[in-house]
């Protein structure tokens, strides 16, 4: 199928061509509501309100992204949790790269997010032994306090504990979203020894 570049017509069937005309969403002024077009620049589809574009997605679009870490590392306090292993994702959310440690979301990707994580580790300072704490960070900024996360009381020195998190978060088109740290003042995170077993996690999924 070929598309047709500055067609006049504003939906798939206009003209009987059988092809959506190209638009830059970006400059490109709002058409009749109802109007269905071909974003060049995101190579998505959106449709015009008529007083804006909008990105064409339905409600049982999968949009979900997931980070995995498993080597043995320390994380500085406040500094974002990276992912070594790799990443699965969908349409709509790019994953961390490689040692990365961030998922953005893509043009059309806004919505109520799930979103699950799981580490195991433990403060490296002997003496304080904090508990570890991790909170969510969308565009450098931490969500604190109602997204801030903690392992429980610290028990036995040197011992890794388990460090869970589950809830609902809105983010919009462009959002970054990751991990941060905040295991006390100065303090670190050490990752399990293992480098095949997963140590940490970042899973997202968009559900309204």
């Amino acid at each position: 199928m070929s598309v047709i570049r500055d067609t006049p017509h504003y939906s798939l069937n206009a003209a009987k061509l059988k092809v959506l005309p190209k638009i830059d969403v970006a400059i490109a002024q709002p058409r009749p509501r109802g109007a269905v077009a071909y974003d060049v620049d995101t190579d998505t589809i959106w449709y015009s309100n008529g007083l804006e574009w909008l990105p064409l997605s339905t409600d049982d679009e999968n949009i979900y992204g997931y980070a995995e870490g498993s080597n043995a590392t320390t994380f500085a306090a406040n500094a974002l949790i990276t992912f070594n292993t790799g990443t699965i994702e969908s349409n709509g959310i790019t994953g961390p790269a490689a040692n990365g440690s961030s998922f953005t979301i893509a043009v059309g990707g806004a919505g109520v997010y799930e979103f699950d994580f799981y580490l195991s580790g433990h403060d490296t300072d002997v003496v304080t032994d904090r508990t570890p704490q991790v909170v969510l960070n969308v565009n450098g900024v931490d969500l604190s306090s109602t997204y801030l996360y903690s392992a429980g009381t610290p028990n036995v020195v040197d011992t890794n504990k388990v460090l869970v998190g589950h809830g609902f978060v809105e983010l919009d088109d462009g959002d970054v979203i990751a991990l941060k740290n905040r295991t006390g003042n100065g303090t670190k995170i050490l990752g399990n020894t293992s480098d095949t077993t997963a140590n940490r996690t970042f899973m997202l999924k968009r559900i309204g």
